[in-house]
């Protein structure tokens, strides 16, 4: 899978209010964690930065730090200069993976409408998109892939657009020789990392990365969503019923498992597999005690259940099939499962 960053997705307007930097600093820094796991398949084009630089929407430019300062952020400049520095030094060059062989632009049809979509942009930007599609194309007829194979983040279109393209290309069997055709292609455009994740046929790693409980919980539907071969998140809330506790969410994140990935990595998969009913794991009922004659922990027609993350680390959950609530992560040697409304059935 290759990634084709649009410039744009880093843009930002000079007075935009602290809600709207808040938005803005969160996309950067979800797409710094979803970039670590994908930077090799991730391309942009090699005047990104100039061009928004001239333009005056490159944070380096000077212009975000001010309102880092007015808003009183979170955020250090610092690491948004970091995290930039990733997408547009460290990526590699679109240009660099469309010289396989030439491939010169006759005309074109850009059957979506995408000029009012764009009307906010610079004229400069407009461009600079038009010829990001066409490298896409290229990307295509060079490896011959079919549709929908490439994905451009975009911060103003939330749409497939399809192009019909007439070209010249050189006949590698004959270098004398120009070829020309013509072609479809149809590329998948977002609008932001949240309409980039709902996409079902990406592979979708973030889940396992998550910040706040909505996106646990999103990704775990997400991950249902694939491995189930649904075609609608609807269809997965149709099926499972889950939820997370509050205390379950302080241990993901708060305790000393936040900061060993395989064992979150393990507990992840473990809640997976429960949803899904996979019996593995030494799964059991929770008592009261250590004593085998000890009564098994209830609240009404819930249960209580541990299921093994690690030899030493336990997932403890509430289940009355097909319900879930997922309640904590701890050691074996723990009996009192915390309880909480969360509204399923």
């Amino acid at each position: 899978m290759k990634y084709i960053i649009d410039s744009y997705l880093f843009s930002f307007k000079e007075n935009m209010s602290q809600e709207e930097l808040e938005q803005y600093l969160y996309m950067l820094s979800e797409l710094d964690k979803w970039w670590k796991n994908h930077r090799n398949e991730i391309y942009v084009k090699s005047d990104i930065s100039n061009l928004l630089y001239e333009h005056g929407v490159y944070p380096f430019s000077g212009k975000l730090e001010p309102l880092l300062v007015k808003y009183d952020s979170d955020f250090e400049y610092k690491d948004i200069s970091r995290i930039l520095n990733h997408y547009l030094s460290q990526s590699y060059f679109i240009e660099d993976i469309c010289k396989e062989e030439y491939i010169d632009k006759t005309f074109e049809i850009i059957e979506t409408d995408i000029t009012n979509e764009m009307a906010e942009r610079p004229e400069d930007f407009k461009n600079s998109f038009r010829d990001l599609l066409w490298l896409v194309f290229s990307l295509h007829l060079i490896e011959d892939e079919e549709l929908d194979s490439y994905v451009v983040f975009s911060k103003s279109i939330d749409k497939s657009i399809s192009i019909n393209y007439r070209y010249d290309c050189l006949d590698v069997k004959n270098p004398d020789k120009i070829i020309s055709s013509a072609s479809k292609v149809s590329i998948s455009c977002h609008s932001s990392l949240d309409s980039f994740l709902r996409n079902m046929t990406t592979p979708l790693l973030m889940w396992r990365y998550s910040i706040c409980k909505h996106d646990l919980d999103f990704g775990l539907r997400c991950k249902l969503l694939q491995e189930e071969k649904f075609e609608k998140i609807v269809d997965i809330e149709e099926k499972y019923h889950f939820a997370f506790q509050d205390s379950f969410y302080k241990d993901y994140c708060d305790n000393r498992y936040a900061s060993r990935p395989s064992d979150i990595n393990s507990a992840l998969d473990s809640i997976f597999k429960v949803i899904i009913n996979v019996r593995h794991g030494n799964e059991h009922n929770m008592r009261t005690g250590r004593g085998g004659n000890n009564p098994y922990v209830h609240h009404n027609d819930f249960i209580g259940m541990r299921k093994n993350i690690t030899t030493s680390i336990k997932l403890h959950y509430w289940k009355n099939t097909p319900y879930y609530q997922f309640a904590k992560i701890g050691e074996h040697d723990f009996f009192d499962l915390p309880w909480e409304e969360c509204g399923l059935r």
